[in-house]
């Protein structure tokens, strides 16, 4: 996870163009395994506000987290936090575009499990 950090802070510095950070939705509402004492401190709420105000990133990708709550933005806008469904990183969307179905998120949506291989 902060692997993915410290790669977009030295693309940052190395570059002039935009750069897009990834790995948040991993992090979801708080990731105890990363072991930081405040569960707030390891969301991917914080993380995405941090690396953007200190400057590594210029904008958060949301990939698996979008797919799984497509109002994840609003939601986030809101400050709806407790409404947000959050990605479990299970890569069953990813299994979905492997297979050349449509993509959505099997753990919220049924229409989407169905379409997982047996």
């Amino acid at each position: 996870m902060f692997r993915h950090f410290g790669w977009t802070r030295a693309i940052k510095q190395a570059v002039s163009i935009p750069v897009i950070g990834s790995g948040y939705s991993r992090l979801k509402d708080g990731d105890d395994a990363l072991h930081v004492g405040d569960r707030q401190k390891a969301s991917f709420v914080y993380w995405a506000e941090k690396n953007l105000r200190d400057g590594h990133v210029d904008l958060v990708g949301v990939g698996r987290q979008a797919i799984a709550d497509p109002d994840f933005a609003r939601k986030l806008l809101e400050e709806r936090l407790e409404e947000i469904r959050w990605c479990t990183t299970c890569n069953q969307c990813i299994t979905l575009l492997g297979t050349n179905q449509r993509i959505g998120c099997p753990v919220y949506d049924p229409e989407y499990r169905a379409l997982l291989p047996k």
